[in-house]
């Protein structure tokens, strides 16, 4: 959430590869108020604080350094102040049906 981004001044990317891409479900799934993703997972805090996956192929800890507004979206640009490789591996890409990935 982009509240939580800008109170924390930062946010943290956790790569996935296909044996850690089904923590992602969590993220999809309604939730109350209070509640977050993070709850059914298993985490760490990065040297921030802010979690990041245990299960992941490795992790990236950003400090925010500027959003801009794109349409209906913010996109968020982060400095990187951290990041380790937790495991050999091969991070998930997502397949367009065009045949572009991302």
């Amino acid at each position: 959430h982009l509240a939580a981004i800008r109170e924390q001044g930062g946010f943290a990317v956790s790569i996935v590869d296909k044996e850690s891409s089904g923590a992602m479900g969590a993220f999809f799934k309604k939730r109350e108020p209070g509640e977050s993703p993070f709850d059914d997972l298993a985490t760490h805090g990065a040297p921030s604080g802010i979690p990041v996956l245990s299960d992941a192929l490795g992790w990236l800890d950003c400090k925010l350094a500027g959003e801009h507004a794109t349409g209906d979206h913010v996109v968020v640009y982060g400095t990187v102040e951290a990041g380790s490789l937790t495991r050999e591996g091969d991070p998930m890409t997502h397949v367009r049906k065009d045949g572009r990935t991302y």
